[in-house]
């Protein structure tokens, strides 16, 4: 497992995904990202603004990955072909298969399991993007779904439930922002990203009281776009 870690830690990526040099969270990420487009492709009839940002997702293939993690990669690109964007729904295998590509790409990289504070600060805020992404899925599935329970995916049934997921979510940004207290410039860029998560932490830790998919999608872009300047 270390001598995965440390296979991880070290691999090179395409000039496309700017940071991804230093860690392959922010890989991680644009998988999900793609995912989440995905899923309002369904929930939003003929949405192919949303489709085109998941296929420019995916089509960011990372460069210098494992063979397992580029195998996942590629079913990733596969899945989001078959997709059609006109019809105004997302198959239910369509979902599952890419949350099990999602599944593999991060066991392949070996860092699924990483505690965060194992993490150097930078890395850490990296993996916390990865894991907005994760929580803004699950949070879309669920709003979107007639049961209001989302989809049952072998990746769903291993996260917490959204206000826990949320909660942890939260209190990990603030673990980061203290983390990184000596640095000025990043502080004035954190306190701006805890305002606007601050913004769309209680409706999406709080699902049946109120569903805002469009502006927690939003704020959510918004929060990784700050980030990533």
């Amino acid at each position: 497992m270390f001598s995965r870690l440390l296979l991880a830690a070290s691999l090179i990526f395409s000039p496309l995904l700017a940071q991804a040099a230093d860690y392959p969270w922010n890989t991680l990420r644009e998988g999900f990202a793609a995912r989440n487009q995905l899923l309002l492709v369904g929930y939003q009839e003929g949405d192919r603004e949303a489709y085109n940002l998941a296929v420019e997702r995916v089509n960011r293939t990372p460069a210098g990955l494992p063979a397992e993690a580029q195998a996942a990669w590629q079913k990733m690109k596969e899945l989001t072909l078959t997709v059609d964007p006109e019809a105004g729904y997302l198959e239910l295998y369509t979902v599952i298969d890419f949350d099990a590509a999602l599944q593999a790409y991060r066991s392949a990289l070996g860092n699924a399991d990483m505690a965060p504070d194992s993490l150097a600060p930078a890395q850490r805020l990296q993996r916390w993007q990865a894991q907005l992404e994760l929580l803004t899925g699950q949070y879309i599935a669920r709003a979107t779904s007639a049961s209001g329970d989302g989809y049952r995916t072998a990746l769903s049934d291993s996260l917490p439930p959204l206000n826990q997921f949320t909660e942890e979510m939260d209190a990990e940004l603030k673990a980061i922002s203290q983390a990184l207290a000596g640095d000025a410039s990043m502080q004035g860029k954190l306190k701006s990203v805890a305002q606007q998560w601050a913004y769309v932490k209680k409706p999406i830790g709080d699902l049946n009281a109120r569903s805002v998919v469009f502006v927690v999608t939003r704020v959510v872009d918004k929060i990784q776009r700050d980030l990533s300047q």
